[in-house]
Formats: structure tokens, sequence, C-alpha cells
């Protein structure tokens, strides 16, 4: 499973939401929590800035 949609899972957040939180389109998260497109460095730290866990947590 991804990462990222694990975490969004647990903390109860949708795709939507980290679309607001980081200021990316909600269609590119979903290919993001798909598999179908990687975020670049700068959105994935966002990403992780907006799920509260360190950058390295995200690549586990």
């Amino acid at each position: 499973m991804n990462r990222i949609k694990e975490l969004l899972e647990t903390k109860g957040e949708t795709h939507v939401w980290l679309a607001l939180a980081t200021g990316e389109r909600p269609e590119d998260v979903l290919r993001y929590l798909n598999n179908q497109k990687q975020p670049e460095i700068p959105v994935f730290i966002k990403i992780a800035e907006a799920l509260k866990v360190d950058a390295l947590d995200l690549l586990a």
C-alpha cells in the first residue's frame, strides 16, 4: 500500500484535504495515492508537513 494513502486513512483525512493542505490539485493527489505519479521533492515535503510526519517516514 502507498504510505501517503496509509497515513491519510489513519488520520481519517481525504485526498481533497491533502490537496488543500499542500496547494496541489485533488486529481494530482489521487495520482500520488494510486502510484500513477510521484510527487516532486518540494511537494513531497509539503505532504510530510501536512501529515505531520518526517519526510523519511513517507518512504517506509
